[in-house]
């Protein structure tokens, strides 16, 4: 079960990565494992200080048992179930790491490497580590200007890259008007949106005041994206400010939506951020010291960068593939079935039916349904579930779009 204080240490990362007005999305799973791994590992001030901080009142053994249980859960789910989440940490140094150390990062399925003292090398070695490790999604995750060998210290390298295909597959795509700061008559932007109407499908719907939070599920249920939308253009920094431990709760719990018109745009975000800042702002100050983590090396160490790469890709499909090519043909005859289209009609004919038919909806305003349209900036979130929305395991990616 993820805590009120991880839920808290990973709303306070999104206030401090909102210095500007751009989209952005880190890993809150990732950066705890990478946590987790540095004190499960090693001993010392560093330790004692990551285990005070995310731990709050736990024992070390404890805290290092309830991440190693979510390496487990995550691994025991196969692609089908959590989605194409792939995520994977490197630790790397110019000298060999400890046995002990070695043991604990198999046990969190992170990689470790010894690299000579070239610059070159070093660079390659994480840019190579991070687009194998996410299908080639994330490239040049640092630049030369990024590189700063330091001897007696650790570069740690996370990186997750993230897409599923829905559970309920958005029936067309199409162009809309989105909203963007500073809400002027000339700060519009046409892009690409994807649009459903359901009904009693098991999505999820909570509001607030001033705000509506939409969960929308991926196949099998384990994973949902929420999209946290501020009911006024302008109000995501108010929103920003407001977003507590509390909101979160009231965002995830399980409050079925019922017929809805769904309107989103389609995007990618891709962040790469050095977290060294970030996090000496929330607490974690002596991992960052000279000889405050031991027992990583075969002297005591401290983490000299902490490079951070995160990347999500939503759109009709959940997947960049078009979302007929993973399905098969019962998939899509019971697809075609419940859109009232004639199985008989191949795929790319019914979705031609669709564009044709879009225009003519749109000119039907029902005012019985209710709609979420995220046509201006909003806040989401990817968790990590057991067996239903509220029942939350993990936070896999969170961010902002505008």
């Amino acid at each position: 079960m993820f805590s009120d204080f991880e839920i808290n240490f990973t709303i306070e990362i999104l206030k401090l990565l909102n210095a500007d007005n751009k989209p952005n999305a880190f890993s809150p799973m990732s950066i705890f494992n990478s946590l987790a791994i540095i004190l499960a590992g090693s001993e010392g001030p560093g330790a004692n200080q990551i285990c005070t901080v995310i731990g709050k009142g736990k024992s070390r053994d404890a805290v290092i048992k309830n991440y190693a249980s979510l390496i487990n859960f995550c691994k025991a789910l196969n692609e089908s179930a959590i989605g194409h989440v792939y995520c994977k940490n490197l630790f790397l140094s110019d000298e060999p790491f400890t046995s002990p150390a070695a043991e604990v990062m198999h046990k969190f399925d992170a990689e470790y490497k010894q690299l000579n003292f070239d610059a070159d090398a070093f660079l390659r070695e994480i840019n190579d580590f991070v687009s194998q490790n996410t299908k080639n999604q994330i490239n040049n995750c640092i630049t030369n200007k990024d590189v700063s060998l330091m001897k007696k210290s650790v570069t740690i390298v996370n990186a997750l890259y993230v897409d599923h295909i829905w559970d309920n597959p958005f029936t067309y795509e199409s162009l809309f008007q989105f909203l963007e700061p500073p809400f002027k008559h000339y700060s519009v932007r046409k892009t690409r949106c994807i649009f459903r109407q359901i009904e009693n499908e098991g999505w999820n719907l909570t509001q607030g005041e001033n705000w509506k939070c939409l969960g929308i599920p991926y196949k099998s249920r384990k994973t949902w994206i929420h999209i946290l939308l501020p009911n006024e253009y302008g109000d995501l920094n108010e929103l920003l400010q407001k977003f507590d431990v509390e909101m979160f709760k009231k965002c995830i719990a399980k409050q079925a939506a019922r017929k809805m018109k769904v309107i989103i745009p389609v995007f990618e975000v891709e962040t790469k951020i050095c977290l060294n800042e970030i996090l000496n702002k929330l607490g974690f100050t002596d991992i960052f010291n000279a000889e405050n983590v031991s027992n990583i090396l075969s002297h005591p160490c401290y983490v000299n960068n902490f490079f951070h790469s995160t990347k999500i890709n939503v759109n009709q499909t959940g997947l960049e593939t078009p979302f007929y090519m993973n399905l098969t043909k019962e998939e899509r005859f019971k697809l075609a079935e419940e859109q009232e289209y004639e199985p008989e009609i191949d795929f790319e004919g019914w979705k031609r039916l669709e564009r044709e038919e879009r225009d003519e909806d749109a000119e039907i305003e029902d005012l019985e349904i209710e709609r979420f349209n995220a046509n201006h900036p909003f806040i989401y979130f990817v968790t990590l579930v057991n067996d239903s929305v509220e029942d939350l395991k993990t936070i896999i990616t969170m961010g902002k779009y505008c």
